[in-house]
């Protein structure tokens, strides 16, 4: 080994079915790296922070090889000398188009600014910019384009892939929740809010994070979702219940009562003609989980003792 310094680098590409990829770094360039030199337990993603160790290439001259690649949990900290040239002017969400390293500049799309575009010198200190990065911008209007951006200030968007991870992988968020400061975590909980849809919301305000999550949005969750419907009910109070199922009213949702029921919850019984057609052979797909007899036999006691009556 012929460094036993750690890098940091970025990771910009990976092929799961070949078991390799590459990491962009500030002083070894892109090296590449094979799934046997990953920590153990270790999934690299695509725009995800790592610390590496190198070697020079065996195959390809002045290019360098991993031979340790771990993921990078150092605090995100910026330095006082990194901070924004213009501490007032807003930053805009972009995505690099491409960025010509040899030339020293680029272009990023963002939604607000349109095609906006950027040189090396006003990259934030150690960081290399590669096509479909998510970036942070503070723009002036272009001195040789009417109508069109130029950047003071171009930062990588850390946060945002973060969040992504965040919102989809239910099983990450609290690693990559207790690893951000206060201030990146309203960052992120700000870019799920605007990113996610109404169901991941749901998931994550289910997972009790602190997200923004509308008693309409609720209604909606419960009335739509085939997965959560008992936890979303199982977290309301007993008020938020009552109007729950006082806004549900004929929004034929019985199986769902129906399941909330046979859990405990004061909610309205089921009718009877309903039960006698959940426990028909013939009319079983519409259960969605698997019957056994023991079941039928607890759901059936449950309701002859209130209605006094049996099938």
């Amino acid at each position: 080994m012929e460094n036993q310094e750690f890098i940091k680098g970025k990771i910009i590409n990976y092929n799961q079915e070949k078991g390799f990829g590459f990491i962009a770094t500030a002083t070894k360039g892109n090296v590449f790296f094979h799934k046997t030199k990953l920590e153990q337990g270790f999934e690299p993603q695509v725009q995800q922070a790592v610390l590496v160790q190198v070697k020079t290439s065996d195959k390809k001259a002045g290019a360098f090889d991993a031979v340790f690649v771990k993921m990078d949990t150092t605090p995100i900290v910026i330095a006082k000398e990194e901070k924004p040239l213009i501490e007032e002017s807003p930053f805009f969400e972009g995505t690099v188009k491409f960025y010509d390293s040899e030339k020293g500049f680029g272009i990023a799309i963002t939604k607000e600014k349109g095609d906006v575009f950027f040189h090396s010198s006003t990259l934030e200190k150690g960081f290399i910019p590669t096509e479909d990065d998510y970036v942070l911008l503070q723009v002036q209007p272009s001195k040789r384009y009417v109508g069109k951006f130029d950047a003071t200030f171009v930062k990588e968007n850390i946060i945002l892939p973060m969040a992504m991870i965040f919102i989809d992988n239910s099983s990450k968020r609290k690693e990559i929740f207790e690893k951000l400061n206060e201030r990146e975590r309203i960052e992120l909980l700000r870019i799920c809010q605007e990113k996610a849809n109404e169901w991941q919301l749901c998931d994550i305000w289910l997972d009790e994070f602190p997200i923004s999550f509308t008693f309409e949005m609720i209604v909606s969750s419960f009335v739509s979702s085939n997965y959560s419907y008992k936890k979303i009910f199982s977290k309301l109070d007993a008020q938020k219940r009552s109007e729950l199922l006082k806004v549900c009213e004929g929004k034929q949702i019985e199986w769902k009562l129906f399941d909330i029921w046979m859990l405990g919850f004061d909610v309205p019984k089921p009718s009877l003609n309903f039960v006698a057609k959940v426990f028909n052979q013939d009319c079983i797909s519409i259960w969605p989980s698997n019957i056994y007899e023991g079941q039928r036999k607890e759901i059936l006691n449950k309701f002859n003792q209130i209605e006094n009556k049996k099938f």
